[in-house]
């Protein structure tokens, strides 16, 4: 692109600013990166249970420190993992690329877990008169998966990348 189009192109100005420019640099050190993946987990398990607990005053700011840390996750990384290949470089494609598939592996493994509890609940609930899981249950869970699936990409980028 010629420095014209550059200048009328949003996505190249937010990618300009995101990869070049020095606003939150204090979020990109290996340790601040860390700990905002290790905040957006505790957030994730603690919405989650305290959703199944039916403590709605513990889930809406267990909620919100999710979401805080998202953005503040997807700030640190310089949102490379969202931005459109012709903004990034080979490297940064390729790390991109990794990160992505340490976070499917993830998801299917979360996945392949609660399906086995699911499995496991159920025979248990057929033979035992263990309570089987209910709708709500999986409703609840379901929104685990949508939050792990956001926040997985950025999270592994930052944990794995020594300097970015």
């Amino acid at each position: 692109m010629v420095n014209n189009e550059l200048r009328n192109d949003p996505v190249a100005q937010e990618a300009e600013e995101a990869l070049y420019g020095e606003n939150h640099a204090w979020l990109r050190s290996q340790r601040a990166r860390r700990w905002l993946v290790v905040v957006a987990g505790a957030a994730i398990i603690l919405s989650t249970a305290s959703r199944l607990a039916d403590w709605p005053f513990l889930a809406l700011p267990a909620i919100l420190v999710f979401l805080a840390s998202w953005v503040g996750l997807r700030i640190a990384v310089r949102k490379i993992i969202d931005l459109p290949d012709q903004y990034i470089d080979e490297r940064m494609r390729e790390r991109r690329g990794i990160a992505y598939r340490h976070a499917y592996a993830g998801i299917g493994a979360l996945l392949s877990v609660i399906m086995l509890a699911h499995i496991a609940l159920t025979l248990l609930a057929k033979y035992q008169g263990w309570p089987s899981m209910t709708g709500e249950v999986w409703f609840e869970l379901s929104f685990t998966m949508v939050f792990s699936m956001m926040i997985l990409p950025n999270a592994v980028y930052a944990w794995t990348e020594r300097d970015i």
